[in-house]
């Protein structure tokens, strides 16, 4: 992690392979970032983090094979899950496209005023 010209904290690697021509270079940074405890909460290491979600997944997998979830049922139903997400969020957005509309009729029309209002106040002022 380096210091941005903003002063915020960023990914310096993520701007490597337009920086430098050494993609080794840029590669091993990448990975320098990747494996950094600065990414991970609050300092945990990569270890902690492992025991963590191997932990969790006991738990979950545990209480699903208790309801009866086995892999291939929770696997096999996957595409049609998929496929009703999409259809739900399809529909909201057929739902949401009138009323947006109709509410842009009134909206930009209102924005457009305050913004030339405040155009002519800048050259006014200046």
């Amino acid at each position: 992690m380096v210091m941005l010209g903003n002063g915020r904290r960023g990914i310096a690697s993520l701007r490597c392979f337009a920086a430098s021509p050494d993609f080794i270079l840029c590669y091993r940074n990448i990975l320098r970032d990747v494996c950094s405890t600065e990414l991970l909460p609050m300092g945990a290491s990569i270890k902690s983090t492992t025991i963590k979600i191997v932990i969790w997944s006991l738990f979950i997998g545990l209480a699903l094979s208790l309801a009866g979830v086995t892999p291939e049922s929770l696997l096999s139903g996957l595409g049609s899950t998929v496929q009703r997400i999409f259809s739900v969020f399809v529909d909201m957005f057929r739902w949401a496209v009138p009323y947006i509309i109709l509410g842009a009729v009134v909206v930009i029309p209102i924005w457009a005023v305050m913004f030339v209002w405040r155009l002519f106040r800048r050259k006014g002022t200046t």
